[in-house]
C-alpha cells in the first residue's frame, strides 16, 4: 500500500498544478484522486502505517508483531491525514467546509505529534519516526492553507486576469447577489477558456443562465 500511497500523492500534486494553470478537466480528476487518497488513509491507515499489505489485512498472523497502541495510532493518523486531504481539496475547489476539515486535521495532528514525540524518545522506533514526518508535513500544510485567505489564492492563480479578481472581491462581500454570481462565472470562463470556447459559452450557456435567473 506504500506504493499506492506514493502514486496517489504524486498524482495529487500533478493534478493540483494542472488545476492551478487552468487545464480543462483537472478539477474532476482532482476530486477523484484526492478522494481516493483520503479513502486510503481513512479506511486503511491502520494497515498502511504498520506495513501490512492489503491482501493480508484479514489474516491474524499479520498483526502478530503489531501492538494495539500502534493499530490505534495508525487509525488516528489515518483519520488526521484523511481530513487534511479533504481540506486541501475543499480549499482548491473553494467549497464550504474547508475550515472544519483543516481544523480537525490540525487538532488531531498536534495530539498525535505530542504522543509520537514521547513514544519516539522512549523507543526510537521507526514507526514513530515515520508518523512524526507525516504528521509534521500534514499539519504544517494544513495550518498554512487555513490561515491564507481564499482571496490570496485567487490573486495568485488569476494574477493575469485582474477583472476576475475585481469581481471576486465584490462577490465575497455580497455572495447572495445573483448578478454578481453570474458576472463572476462569466469572468471565470473568460479566464479559463480559449477565444472560440468562450464565444460558444456566451452564445449558449451564458444566455440560457441569464434567462433562467430572469
Amino acid at each position: 500500500m506504500r506504493l499506492t500511497e506514493k502514486i496517489l500523492i504524486t498524482l495529487a500534486v500533478i493534478i493540483a498544478v494542472l488545476k492551478f494553470i487552468f487545464i480543462p478537466g483537472s478539477g474532476v480528476f482532482m476530486v477523484f484522486v484526492f478522494c481516493l487518497l483520503s479513502s486510503l488513509y481513512f479506511y486503511f491507515g491502520f494497515a498502511l502505517f504498520n506495513n501490512i499489505r492489503l491482501r493480508h489485512i484479514f489474516k491474524k498472523d499479520s498483526y502478530a508483531n503489531v501492538s494495539k497502541s500502534r493499530i490505534i495510532g495508525g487509525i488516528a493518523l489515518g483519520l488526521s491525514l484523511s481530513f487534511a486531504v479533504i481540506g486541501f481539496l475543499f480549499k482548491a475547489q473553494r467549497w464550504p467546509g474547508t475550515s472544519f476539515h483543516l481544523i480537525i486535521s490540525i487538532i488531531s495532528g498536534v495530539i498525535i505529534l505530542i504522543i509520537s514525540l514521547i513514544k519516539f524518545f522512549k523507543t526510537k522506533a521507526n514507526y514513530y519516526k515515520n508518523a512524526l514526518i507525516r504528521i509534521v508535513i500534514s499539519t504544517s500544510i494544513s495550518i498554512l492553507i487555513l490561515v491564507i485567505p481564499n482571496l490570496t489564492f485567487v490573486k495568485i492563480r488569476f494574477r493575469n486576469h485582474p477583472k476576475y479578481i475585481e469581481v471576486y472581491e465584490r462577490y465575497i462581500k455580497d455572495p447572495s447577489n445573483i448578478d454578481l454570481s453570474n458576472e463572476l462565472w462569466l469572468e471565470y470562463k473568460r479566464a479559463t477558456l480559449d477565444d472560440v470556447e468562450f464565444k460558444q459559452f456566451l452564445e449558449f450557456e451564458y444566455e440560457e443562465l441569464k434567462q433562467q435567473d430572469n
